[in-house]
């Protein structure tokens, strides 16, 4: 029953990826994608397979546990779908009649919470959704997540393909086909969500200030940003200061980068400085503090956490915070080397590692001085950068550090693909 729902669900998502006008790029064929896609699959497949026979405590594998949890919030729908329909949608969720729903589910509540959003119940709540299409089959809920995340890489690759038409190809395994991308984004987990909502808040936003501005893509984009904030809040935070500098190239043409970029990081530290003396749900920085010390003492609490790395906790300062983001910038980016590869989840990421050292050799040698659009990379970097230190100093573990910069990683391979001069190196070797 399993493989035949999951077989008819692939068919279904392959005719769309054929079909619809979204997913049609000039010289690339329907039937890449659609490889693409089955490829997403068994990627997914394989981390099933990981977390079954591997990493065998169901009870702490994110792949599985909260679709354990969504069944207990499924199960009121057959006799009592008003709590169902509360607990999906989050409308009077936090009644006392639903509590022992949730009493019932590991991890519908947290151990460490404080001010900040509980974004293991989105993940829940999405796979209490997709249970009505899955009749409580784990591997349709694969199917599902690897077409979403679908969706949101191929919202980047449309916006880098147009600048860069003759290095579609380039793009597309920079985009969808690296190793990380493809484990984390096409199995049950908030990655797949992740990206999904990113890529399409990014097309969307991008549409409307370089192309023509329509209300379906507010809308769009809007809804993308909802997802985001209930998903991972702290995603859509690391894109402002790139959102901002658009903004301002889009309304203030004649602006140099330069000034726009200086402008933007003034805004920032303002914003940062202004939350932290207002205090309560604006001081970002308290609230990212508490966040790096629970998951560090949550990660010293585990008894065997094998990529554990040192990592000093941090203090609720604007200064502390600064001191600190050029040591977290270098582990999110950098780390794993293949030296510190603990169990098998750690070999991509190193291998990605190697390969992006390799290729930021090749962009300082070759370089492509005349670009497309600066617009676009600038966005990336900022984009980037911003991720990876908000990751490397908040996550004390190199196997959450590679998973938590996934929806980075299509905009750096990307730009990295795009700033290279490959003819220039054909020309070398020839």
């Amino acid at each position: 029953m399993e493989i035949f729902l999951s077989s008819i669900y692939t068919a279904f998502f392959c005719y769309l990826l054929y079909k619809l006008r979204f997913f049609k790029i000039v010289g690339v064929s329907p039937f890449i994608l659609i490889g693409i896609f089955l490829i997403k699959l068994l990627s997914a497949l394989v981390l099933t397979l990981i977390y079954t026979y591997y990493y065998s405590d169901r009870s702490t594998a994110d792949i599985f546990k909260y679709f354990d949890d969504a069944k207990v919030l499924f199960s009121a729908l057959r006799y009592h779908s008003y709590d169902y329909f509360r607990m999906l949608t989050g409308f009077d969720s936090d009644s006392s009649e639903l509590k022992h729903y949730y009493l019932q589910c590991n991890f519908w509540y947290k151990e460490y919470s404080h001010i900040l959003y509980n974004d293991n119940r989105t993940i829940i709540r999405y796979n209490a959704f997709v249970l009505l299409f899955s009749f409580g089959k784990f591997f349709v809920h694969n199917v599902f997540t690897s077409f979403l995340s679908l969706i949101g890489l191929m919202g980047i690759f449309k916006v880098f393909v147009k600048y860069y038409p003759n290095k579609k190809y380039s793009l597309l395994f920079a985009i969808f086909l690296l190793p990380s991308v493809l484990l984390w984004t096409s199995g049950t987990l908030k990655e797949g969500i992740v990206v999904f909502a990113f890529g399409i808040f990014f097309y969307t936003l991008w549409s409307m200030l370089f192309n023509r501005f329509m209300l379906k893509y507010l809308i769009v984009c809007i809804s993308a940003i909802f997802i985001l904030s209930l998903a991972k809040y702290y995603v859509i935070l690391c894109a402002v200061p790139g959102v901002i500098y658009l903004i301002g190239r889009r309304f203030f043409p004649t602006k140099s980068h330069l000034f726009l970029i200086s402008t933007t990081i003034v805004i920032c530290v303002v914003a940062f400085i202004t939350g932290r003396l207002l205090g309560g749900k604006y001081d970002v920085i308290t609230s990212l503090t508490y966040k790096q010390n629970d998951f560090v003492t949550f990660s010293l609490s585990l008894d065997k956490v094998g990529s554990l790395m040192d990592t000093t906790l941090l203090k609720p300062s604007v200064i502390d915070f600064a001191k600190h983001c050029p040591q977290g910038l270098y582990k999110s980016l950098f780390k794993p080397f293949p030296w510190d590869v603990h169990n098998i989840l750690s070999i991509l990421p190193a291998f990605e590692n190697i390969v992006m050292t390799l290729l930021f050799v090749l962009c300082g040698i070759f370089y492509k001085r005349k670009q497309a659009s600066i617009e676009l990379l600038l966005f990336s970097i900022s984009f980037v950068v911003c991720l990876n230190t908000l990751n490397g100093l908040i996550v004390p573990v190199f196997g959450a550090i590679v998973r938590y910069k996934v929806p980075a990683l299509p905009f750096l391979f990307a730009s990295l693909v795009c700033l290279i001069d490959f003819d220039a190196i054909k020309k070398r070797l020839s």
